[in-house]
């Protein structure tokens, strides 16, 4: 018991600081038939979807995107963004006439994030489209066969949902993927994106999309429209060539000038222009420096800059609408807003529309909002006691009568692993091993879920989850931005977000569409600054004593008569499963080391908060059910733990000399195989991966 509660920091109280929160109402009082759209659609809405209301982005959204204008949308998760967009994109396809096949062509891309949330976006297309079931909606995504892929888009569709990365390859590699008659280009979720590194990706889409513009009566050629639009750099003869081209252009142009000035001598009359042709003459050979250099600017520009150029007169040549949406509004998005959309009608939920001129959305600023219906609170636990609370706080949340679903956020793929195998282990097990009428401390089933999963997996995790009337889902941040799993009651963040933005997606995966729910983020007492963060971001967030966590302990376990007693005789049984399972004890090195590296990497204006230096690394690695210290566990670890396994099996290959000199094989003693299976269980493992987003890295491009 003093392993565990002697030598702890002491958990401070802060306080609460008044925050006045950024309020967003979720649903209006105006229905889907208030709006100029076909029966059969607000049928298919009140039967198939059970919606009748809209929400307040849907109700500012959707008249501003029938209006074919550029629309930026941000609004808060669990919303109803999708819906937003995906509405009127149905609604103004099924009126096209002669009604839409599959050999129409695609007439409206949606870019997201992730595999999970492009399933989620074609099944809400699908549900939409069934009183038109002429409009063929199909999806892409990595984890999925190419093969299978391409024969999707050889037959056909009309709206097509993919991640980036997979829509980049097939616009280089897919010949039947044909951009030239896309109408509406929507952007989901597209902060996540950006963080996830796929600006390249996106602008590589963009420029294919805007140079198909000029290619509709031309032969279509997905991989030379990539290649016209990638960096190149020139050599001097090129640069040569382009100013003997412009040289001719101003020798042209001087000839049209003095050919005007002549006829102005042969003809006068009372409005003579010799004046206006003088200055023409001075200005073009002023223009002349300009024109000489012109032609190298525009050839050396990036792939980013070609897109500005082209982007107008691409655009009213087929009218493409340009549709953003964001939960937060960053400067990598305002970027990307100026680039691919002309002068945008900016939609905020929590404000009046703003048009946006010239694409500057400097004026439009950055609040975090969460929904008014999220109890938000943190606790703070000594490092030892993590592990210990966050199983306390599960048996609390699912002792209470009623269905519950909970999602625990962690670091890393390795630390998901591990607390799924031995939380479900443990917490699932009856209490009394003597009693076989013993209840399990919880009776949920556990569900995992990030990028490392096969496609097949991953997908299964979502829909069962998604489903299941209660459960624990414990994932990275591959389920933090844009998925709807539906009545999830509790987010727990066991490990703090990379930014405040972060700590919203998180907890938006509750309380959504006016649901009630409850967020929860664990914190050490030297990371408690994060909450001052949340505040002076307008989070209003509470603090939760862990004591009283750790009491939900007593209910069950009966056969103990103090908290203490039951959070150690809980945690001896995490660390003596870790001994006795070898498997499960790398597990716990593997995730250790992962956290380890994870919280090292956190970015320069959080280090303050989440202070590498400040940790007790002994103290966590209690945390992880591991008893040996922390240099056994990682780094030099290794290197002493095989010196340690070389000389066991040194001193085992030979006994000391008997009286004749011969040496004789020295016989195995009780502590020597106890010491050998001791050592034998710290086995290290390195492999990691933070800020997962469950998608393969972008691939190179074949030469």
């Amino acid at each position: 018991m003093s392993s565990l509660f002697g030598n702890n920091p002491d958990i401070p109280t802060i306080g609460q600081r008044f925050v006045k929160p950024v309020n967003e109402p979720v649903f209006t009082e105006i229905t889907f038939a208030d709006l100029n759209i076909h029966p059969y659609m607000i049928s298919n809405l009140k039967q198939n979807m059970s919606i009748t209301k809209m929400t307040t982005v849907q109700q500012k959204a959707i008249p501003q995107i029938f209006s074919n204008k550029d629309v930026l949308i941000r609004s808060q998760t669990g919303s109803g963004k999708t819906l937003a967009y995906a509405l009127p994109i149905v609604e103004l396809l099924h009126k096209i006439r002669p009604e839409l096949n599959r050999n129409s062509g695609l007439l409206a891309l949606v870019v997201v994030p992730t595999r999970e949330l492009a399933l989620q976006t074609y099944e809400c297309f699908i549900k939409l489209v069934k009183p038109f079931t002429w409009i063929v909606p199909g999806y892409i995504a990595g984890g999925e066969k190419r093969k299978a892929e391409k024969a999707r888009l050889r037959k056909g569709c009309n709206i097509l949902i993919s991640t980036p990365g997979r829509l980049l390859d097939h616009i280089k590699h897919t010949k039947a993927l044909r951009l030239n008659d896309v109408r509406y280009f929507v952007l989901d979720e597209a902060d996540r994106m950006l963080d996830m590194g796929y600006e390249m990706d996106i602008s590589g889409i963009v420029s294919a999309l805007k140079v198909s513009c000029s290619n509709n009566e031309k032969e279509y050629d997905a991989m030379k429209i990539f290649r016209q639009n990638s960096k190149k750099i020139f050599t001097d003869e090129e640069i040569k060539e382009t100013l003997k081209e412009d040289d001719m252009k101003f020798k042209t142009e001087e000839n049209n000038i003095d050919s005007s000035k002549k006829k102005q001598i042969y003809h006068s009359s009372d409005d003579d222009d010799s004046d206006h042709a003088a200055n023409s003459i001075v200005l073009s050979k002023k223009r002349k420096k300009d024109i000489k250099h012109s032609g190298i600017n525009k050839k050396s520009d990036s792939t980013v800059e070609n897109i500005q150029n082209v982007k107008q007169d691409y655009d009213n040549q087929l009218n493409r609408q340009t549709i953003l949406l964001s939960a937060t509004l960053t400067q990598a998005v305002e970027k990307l807003a100026g680039l691919t959309m002309h002068d945008p009608i900016f939609v905020d939920a929590a404000k009046n529309n703003l048009e946006v001129s010239g694409g500057d959305t400097n004026a439009i600023n950055e609040d975090l909002i969460v929904p008014q219906s999220v109890i938000q609170s943190y606790i703070v636990t000594p490092p030892k006691l993590r592990m210990v609370t966050l199983s306390a706080y599960i048996a609390g949340r699912c002792q209470t009568p009623g269905q519950h679903k909970i999602l625990i956020f962690m670091a890393t793929q390795d630390m998901v692993d591990y607390h799924t195998e031995i939380l479900s282990s443990i917490l699932t097990k009856s209490i009394d091993d003597d009693d076989e009428n013993s209840n399990p401390l919880v009776d949920v089933e556990f569900f995992k879920l990030h990028g490392n999963m096969i496609q097949k997996e991953r997908t299964e995790v979502f829909k069962t989850f998604s489903q299941a009337k209660s459960g624990v889902l414990l994932c990275t941040d591959v389920a933090a931005r844009g998925l709807d799993m539906p009545k999830v009651d509790c987010v727990v963040q066991y490990t703090g977000p990379i930014s405040a933005r972060d700590y919203v997606h998180r907890i938006g995966r509750t309380a959504r569409a006016g649901c009630s729910g409850t967020a929860t983020i664990f914190l050490t007492p030297s990371e408690i600054e994060f909450v001052r963060m949340l505040e002076s971001r307008r989070i209003r967030i509470k603090q939760q004593d862990m004591n009283d966590v750790l009491d939900k302990l007593l209910g069950p376990l009966s056969k103990h008569n103090s908290v203490q007693a039951a959070a150690v005789a809980l945690q001896n049984d995490f660390e003596d499963l870790v001994l006795e399972n070898r498997q499960l004890g790398a597990k716990a090195c593997k995730a250790y080391v992962s956290w380890m590296r994870f919280y090292s990497s956190y970015p320069r204006n959080m280090r303050e908060i989440f202070n590498r230096k400040a940790l007790h690394l002994g103290h966590y690695a209690k945390s992880f059910a591991l008893r040996d210290p922390p240099q056994r566990i990682g780094g030099i670890g290794k290197k002493l733990y095989e010196k340690e396994i070389s000389k066991l099996r040194h001193n085992n290959r030979l006994s000391s000399k008997p009286s004749d000199g011969v040496p004789q094989k020295k016989q195995r003693t009780g502590d020597d195989d106890e010491k050998r299976a001791g050592l034998l269980k710290r086995v290290r493992m390195l492999n990691t991966s933070e800020y997962d987003s469950g998608l393969e890295p972008p691939k190179k491009p074949k030469k």
